[in-house]
Order: structure tokens, then sequence, then C-alpha cells
């Protein structure tokens, strides 16, 4: 039996950072890092997802 693992990390850009440059950050510079760890560990999903100031969300409290 496989066992999974689930990390939710949080992240914020640089102060003075814009939304352009960090999302091109992520995808160019810290995703290839991370993929050489990938194989190394036996990680099967890797994924990234980020909301932009311009993205419409609230959220929601119960």
């Amino acid at each position: 039996m496989q066992r999974l693992f689930q990390w939710t990390v949080c992240a914020y850009r640089k102060p003075g950072m814009g939304e352009e440059d960090y999302h091109r950050y992520m995808s160019e510079k810290h995703g290839p890092l991370v993929k050489s760890l990938l194989a190394k560990y036996g990680i099967i999903k890797f994924t990234m997802a980020s909301i932009n100031t311009t993205a419409a969300w609230t959220p929601i409290h119960l």
C-alpha cells in the first residue's frame, strides 16, 4: 500500500515584486528546483496555485 502525504504552503510575494514577476519566478525558477526533488523523494504530484489581486475571492466563514 502506498502512503500519501499532503503538504500545503502559503507563500507571499516580496514587497515591491509585481504579480507577473512573482508568477514568472515561481514557474521558471522555483518549479525547476522542486522538480529535481520529486523523483529523489518519490513525490508523485506537485501543484502550485496562486491568487492575484484582480481575482474576486471572498473567504467563507462557517
